[in-house]
């Protein structure tokens, strides 16, 4: 340092300081130990392409038993396979082979594909006709394929002997996003006995989801991906749909690409697994049957599109441009507001059902369905994204009227359906009554226990009305909590105990009470 600084006399200050800064760091190199060359890591090498995507039924807790109340299995694979088939498929979208489920996936996809033939029928089918997308090229092209087995079985998790490069979709959990414990119940325990014995970490695996996640959240629509981000993996990929809604868990779908030597069963052909999770009765309680079928439908869009994303990528591809990210947004808009215009929605929630009441010919005001909470996740701002969205949909009508305002109404000036009419059953014949929805009504001073039962438990601390809807509540009623029954008893003997047994004497008769 001292030989190497010129006097400053010499040099002037900016001279001086980058000779002393040169010198240190000559120094300093010569004096700390040479580094060990930095190991690079091994080539990713190409990605495998997904030909078959295994599809396990969505919807319900990892046991598989708790699905939501009201929603039978075949609203679950409709609303799924919806989802599913939502876009035209391409060279880049792999064949779905239906998992086994009592035929649930069979009889869904044949209803979804006769609706056109009972649009005339007065009576709406089963299953409604909201979010349709082109059933028929999927049909034609073979997309869809079961797995037919006897009652009882159930689907294995992944292939013994695959013909063709597939991976397996395995129903996940909302709460943790994991694979669960050795003893778990229902379709996680075959996953992870299966990635176990191809020798796979299963919480390094659960670590890369939650970090997966977090990042795909913040790109809301893109796929995101991480490379070798564990034993095992060449590469994990995720796909955020804020369509879904905020319900925990359910919005982001995960592909974990296996490397050759820990795929599962040993066979090469099992080349990678999604997972995705649905909304279920347990982690999100609360939810309305709509919220739960829309957010199954989004689902299956996100699980479509994230393979697809894939494919193009491994296959080398060009990525979606803009104008088709735009066009897949539009398909999912369109199929949330088909939904809430729907016999079925409207039937169950009240919402829509109340403001389309007294409209003239049912036209509603677009600002409404825009501002319902819904539609706040999918990043509606302007009218004129849900009118561009909703001109080719058959479910419902708009226009705009004179002063630029954009209506919606059901197609063709639809009435709302009657809460009372019966619907034909598609399937065993005869006429089922809709079951009316018992909803609470806070402005209701009416006791219901006293008016079915004749009495109220809590007696003289109860806060509501004993009486029926319309009538006059007893003094004793209110302050005793019950209601003597007057039926057969003289009016004079009312009130009076004595007399109530003498009364109830003489209907029982000679033979006694």
């Amino acid at each position: 340092l001292k030989t190497s600084l010129a006097p400053r006399s010499r040099l002037s200050d900016g001279q001086c300081v980058c000779a002393w800064a040169t010198s240190t760091v000559e120094v300093m190199a010569a004096c700390e130990p040479a580094e060990a060359p930095m190991q690079q890591a091994a080539p990713l090498g190409p990605l495998p392409q997904i030909r078959r995507l295994r599809v396990c039924l969505l919807g319900g807790t990892p046991d598989g038993c708790a699905f939501q109340p009201g929603i039978g299995k075949l609203d679950i694979a409709s609303a799924f396979l919806r989802g599913l088939t939502a876009d035209r498929p391409s060279e880049a979208d792999p064949i779905l082979d239906l998992g086994f489920d009592h035929g649930v996936f069979e009889r869904a996809w044949w209803e979804l594909l006769t609706l056109k033939e009972v649009l005339e029928d007065d009576h709406d089918p089963v299953i409604a006709r909201w979010g349709i997308g082109p059933l028929s090229v999927w049909d034609v092209e073979g997309r869809l394929r079961y797995d037919r087995r006897n009652p009882g079985e159930a689907t294995p998790p992944f292939d013994h002997d695959p013909t063709e490069d597939c991976a397996s979709l395995c129903a996940g959990s909302a709460s943790k996003l994991h694979f669960g414990h050795k003893r778990s119940p229902g379709v996680l325990r075959p996953f992870r006995e299966s990635l176990v014995a191809a020798g796979h970490d299963i919480s390094a695996l659960e670590s890369v989801q939650q970090d997966l996640c977090n990042i795909a959240k913040e790109k809301p629509r893109e796929l995101v991906r991480k490379e070798r981000p564990c034993q095992g993996i060449l590469a994990s990929f995720a796909r955020y749909s804020p369509e879904v809604g905020d319900l925990q868990g359910c919005g982001t779908v995960f592909l974990h690409v296996f490397a050759p030597e820990s795929r599962p069963l040993g066979c090469q052909r099992n080349v990678a697994m999604l997972y995705a999770a649905a909304p279920n009765s347990w982690t999100h309680r609360g939810q309305l049957p709509g919220t739960f079928l829309l957010a199954l439908s989004a689902a299956g869009s996100n699980i479509a599109r994230l393979v697809r994303e894939y494919n193009r990528l491994a296959g080398d591809q060009p990525a979606p441009e803009a104008w088709e990210r735009a066009m897949w947004w539009q398909t999912d808009l369109r199929a949330q507001v088909e939904y809430h215009f729907c016999d079925k929605s409207l039937r169950i929630e009240r919402y829509f059902r109340e403001k389309i009441v007294g409209q003239e010919d049912g036209w509603l005001d677009m600002e409404i369905v825009k501002s319902f909470h819904r539609l706040v996740f999918s990043g509606v701002s302007v009218q004129e994204e849900l009118l561009d969205c909703l001109k080719d949909s058959k479910c419902v009508d708009t226009k705009v009227g004179e002063d630029g305002k954009a209506f919606v109404r059901r197609a063709g000036g639809k009435p709302l359906p009657d809460l009372g009419e019966s619907r034909k059953r598609r399937f065993g014949g005869g006429e089922v009554p809709w079951g009316k929805r018992r909803s609470a009504n806070s402005d209701d001073p009416t006791c219901w226990d006293f008016v079915r039962k004749g009495i109220c438990p809590r007696g003289a601390g109860c806060r509501y009305v004993h009486a029926a809807p319309g009538e006059q509540p007893a003094a004793g009623a209110v302050e005793d909590g019950a209601a003597p029954s007057a039926e057969g008893v003289p009016d004079g003997a009312r009130g009076d105990p004595a007399a109530d047994a003498a009364a109830t004497a003489d209907m029982a008769g000679p033979g006694g009470a």
